[in-house]
């Protein structure tokens, strides 16, 4: 699960950008029978991303959150 305003992962260390590799591959083992579920799921993820991190360029965000599971 990602953790604080940076959304990082609190299961990597060093702590990487959530979702890391291995969040995503949970991601679409959780919703494996589910693709749509998965990217409402994300895009929540995202809308409260953007929310916590303003200086942050939504593109960037969205290719983080979003353009992954496609």
């Amino acid at each position: 699960m990602p953790a604080g305003p940076d959304w990082g992962c609190n299961d990597c260390a060093p702590r990487a950008a959530w979702p890391c590799p291995d969040a995503r591959a949970g991601l679409l083992k959780e919703f494996a029978d589910d693709r749509i579920g998965l990217h409402l799921y994300l895009a929540s993820a995202f809308v409260r991303a953007c929310e916590d991190m303003p200086g942050v360029q939504a593109g960037l965000l969205l290719g983080r959150f979003i353009g992954w599971a496609r």
